[in-house]
């Protein structure tokens, strides 16, 4: 499993947060908190990476709520709602960029786009094989 340490200042104090791959079982967690995050999340599959990080100001200032509970269910108690809120820009868009890295979401969706794209192709020929029955 891969993951990375990234150290944050809270209240005054060093603290390092281990960044790791998320467990598939958050992933419903984590899709009840997104609300209204998938209109703000529109085109983002047309960008790499690095255009999906300069994207985080604006997502950020429209999602911050959610987003901030996310960030709070991934950390898996590492850090409070509370502490996450009071983050620095900088530290909190090192969290989400280590969070991308780490569970290579690039990759994943390169994957699901490309099984997507061969599903149609799958059914026609599933569809042709098997036998009408009336």
């Amino acid at each position: 499993m891969q993951k990375q340490i990234i150290e944050v200042a809270i209240n005054g104090a060093i603290k390092e947060i281990e960044i790791k791959e998320i467990p598939i079982i958050k992933y419903p967690e984590i899709l009840k908190t997104l609300k209204e995050l998938p209109k703000h999340f529109k085109d983002l599959d047309k960008k790499d990476s690095s255009d999906i990080l300069e994207q985080i100001p604006y997502l950020l200032s429209v999602a911050a709520p959610d987003i901030i509970n996310i960030i709070t269910i991934i950390l898996d108690g590492q850090l409070t709602k509370k502490e996450v809120e009071s983050l620095g820009a900088t530290p909190f868009v090192k969290i989400i960029k280590s969070l991308f890295e780490v569970n290579n979401y690039q990759e994943i969706y390169n994957i699901l786009k490309k099984a997507m794209a061969q599903l149609p192709q799958a059914q026609q020929k599933v569809s042709v094989a098997t036998p009408k029955i009336n």
